[in-house]
């Protein structure tokens, strides 16, 4: 690309999706430069991406729920296109936080356990059970039933059978707690936690949900092999 980066190049792309080129013949062409360009993931290719889509979001929110194929362990991924991360990770087709899975690539062996607290989708989860096998074991704690149902036909979908799913979430005791969505544009926002004050423009959704300890969970007594726990609960993670 030379000196050419990202930054430049949604800069030219803007004022033409503003009128000048038929709106829906150019938002196709972006979709489609923009999926072509992430799955070679070329130089700058997330943050090109990540660009496109916050600063032209009216090309990429009513397009759906997409399929496509894991770049790396080739499971079926089934993604809501109005949520800002999930069309990231479809672009990418994989989860976003690369260094995240590089990590549990180097730590998680077959047969291992995994524990995913605040699975939401479950592309972590996915990932991970990749990575330990039928053997292994993944125990997915998601209490937001929105993306637990995402997370659920993943499982479905692709025979995960070392994946156990749990409707609860993670906390020091067991009870019942208030579980508040800030972000309709981002399910991964939900927590049990205080709300960010970069949320106040939006209408905040709850519900209850149980939470238990992971300590306690039979699941997890009965699971084989070295545990290894990622924890992404929004603020809550000191509890969970």
């Amino acid at each position: 690309m030379g000196h050419v980066g990202y930054t430049q190049i949604a800069g030219w792309i803007a004022p033409l999706a503003r009128g000048r080129i038929r709106r829906a013949t150019l938002g196709s062409l972006i979709r489609m430069a923009a999926r072509a360009y992430a799955r070679l993931e070329l130089p700058r290719h997330k943050g090109l991406i990540e660009r496109l889509i916050r600063d032209l979001p009216e090309l990429w929110q009513r397009t759906g729920t997409r399929e496509c194929r894991g770049l790396w362990h080739g499971y079926r991924l089934r993604l809501e296109m109005s949520d800002y991360y999930q069309r990231l990770d479809f672009y990418l087709r994989r989860y976003h936080d690369g260094p995240l899975q590089m990590l549990l690539w180097r730590v998680l062996r077959p047969g291992d356990t995994f524990v995913d607290g605040g699975a939401n989708t479950g592309l972590v989860s996915m990932f991970a059970a990749w990575r330990v096998g039928p053997r292994g074991r993944v125990l997915a704690f998601e209490p937001n039933q929105t993306p637990r149902a995402q997370l659920e036909w993943h499982v479905r979908k692709n025979g995960l059978g070392q994946v156990r799913v749990l409707p609860v979430g993670l906390s020091d005791q067991e009870c019942v707690l208030e579980f508040r969505e800030p972000d309709p544009w981002n399910l991964g926002a939900g927590t049990f936690a205080s709300i960010p004050r970069r949320y106040e423009k939006f209408a905040i959704r709850s519900c209850m949900a149980r939470v238990v300890r992971g300590d306690d969970t039979p699941e997890l007594a009965q699971s084989p092999g070295l545990a290894v726990v990622k924890l992404d609960v929004e603020g809550f993670e000191i509890r969970a």
